[in-house]
């Protein structure tokens, strides 16, 4: 049975050091770092109102967002050549071999685009690997969090609790991708990789929302399918841009 929210239990003012918080209660299911993650994927919405009615049960969004991140990344690039997953998704999306397609252009152009996509890469992968955690808090969630405020003003009407949802949420799903890790080492498999993610990361946003706002019925449900849908979008699209442009002054800098 899931534990009930008491909106009226006053937040406790002291709260304790990161790695008090993340690792005092290393068993405990109730409270720290281990119920955190359970009950993010059993009852979210405990988690995510704890953190504005009982302050310290629950590890705090940022630091379990950074900490969480931390890990998965770390395992993740000791499982994953990122060289060769760009490579394959690049391919899988050109359906042919882009290296080949890239000299063509190069000849046609007169441009290097086989070295302005390499820093491409490069960016990509600084930003995967380095940056995740800042893109994550800064851009990602609050991106997601307008959305979901967009469509659910009603019920939560402050943007910091669709914030401080997301922040949860990503952390958590971070976890939920490494059991996907296996797919991106399969020949030709980053692209089912990359679709695999996007879906369950879909699919897992809508559970929270719905424990987390008590969404009800199909047209709500289809709301928090509209929301993810829209900030996604709009986050590809921003981070596209980002990574290009930032490729784009990188690779004339050098040359």
């Amino acid at each position: 049975m899931e534990e009930k929210i008491d909106h009226n239990k006053p937040s406790e003012k002291k709260e304790a050091g990161l790695f008090e918080e993340l690792l005092g209660d290393a068993f405990n299911l109730d409270r720290g770092l281990p119920a955190t993650i359970y009950n993010m994927f059993v009852n979210p919405g405990l988690v995510i109102e704890s953190y504005f009615t009982d302050k310290g049960r629950f590890v705090n969004p940022i630091r379990y967002t950074i900490f969480i991140l931390a890990v998965t990344t770390a395992i993740t690039i000791y499982l994953i050549d990122y060289e060769q997953f760009l490579e394959q998704v690049a391919n899988a999306s050109t359906q042919g071999d882009f290296e080949a397609n890239l000299e063509e252009l190069k000849e046609q152009t007169g441009i290097d685009w086989p070295g302005y996509m390499d820093t491409v890469g490069e960016v990509t992968i600084l930003m995967t690997t380095k940056l995740n955690q800042l893109l994550y808090i800064v851009v990602l969630a609050p991106v997601l969090a307008f959305f979901s405020k967009l469509f659910f003003k009603k019920k939560k009407p402050y943007f910091k609790h669709h914030y401080v949802m997301y922040l949860y949420l990503l952390a958590s799903f971070a976890i939920v991708s490494l059991l996907l890790t296996p797919l991106s080492m399969l020949e030709g498999g980053g692209g089912i990789f990359l679709f695999a993610l996007t879906f369950l990361m879909l699919v897992y946003s809508m559970f929270v929302q719905s424990r987390y706002l008590g969404l009800k019925g199909f047209d709500q449900h289809a709301m928090s399918f509209l929301s993810f849908i829209f900030g996604y979008i709009v986050y590809s699209i921003g981070s596209a841009i980002l990574m290009y442009g930032a490729a784009a002054i990188l690779f004339i800098s050098r040359n």
